[in-house]
């Protein structure tokens, strides 16, 4: 009995790593740069410039990665449209230490990479964010408010304009 019962939770373990790692292959080359797209939100929500050094620095390593063979039509229109404004912004947000340089760079790349995202199927939602004191748009991975024009003095302005799937 016994061996059972350390069986059952081992199975279960094993079979949802194997659906983590299937969905994670399933994921598309937009949404793995979508992913280091977070990292920056994330390191401006928490005013962490050497962190938005660093996301932007990955971002940039992972969009010259993406094999633009493997992205569908649409995917490829609206990269070839996008790619070059990306790469020259992600770029230049790794080339400032200063915080509000950083974000205010972060608004067009934010509006480019939301053409990307709205080019492709998405396994995990994605919320586009408006912050009306800035008027500017962003991408979130929760529907939670957690503005990174502004970090904590205003950490809960905006809300969700459009949830992309």
């Amino acid at each position: 009995m016994k061996k059972i019962a350390f069986k059952v939770p081992l199975i279960y373990f094993l079979l949802m790593l194997s659906l983590v790692a299937f969905s994670q292959d399933k994921a598309s080359a937009i949404e793995t740069l979508l992913v280091k797209y977070y990292d920056i939100k994330n390191a401006l929500v928490n005013s962490e410039p050497d962190n938005v050094i660093k996301g932007a620095t990955a971002f940039s390593t992972a969009l010259k990665a993406i094999d633009f063979k493997t992205l569908s039509t649409k995917e490829q229109t609206a990269f070839k449209s996008v790619q070059a404004t990306l790469l020259t912004g992600a770029n230049s947000i790794a080339e400032t230490k200063d915080l509000a340089k950083q974000r205010a760079l972060f608004q067009s790349f934010s509006d480019n990479m939301i053409i990307l995202v709205k080019s492709t199927p998405l396994t995990q939602p994605a919320y586009i964010t408006y912050c009306p004191m800035k008027k500017a748009y962003w991408i979130s991975s929760v529907q939670l408010i957690k503005n990174p024009y502004y970090g904590s003095s205003m950490l809960t302005c905006g809300n969700v304009a459009e949830t992309l799937k």
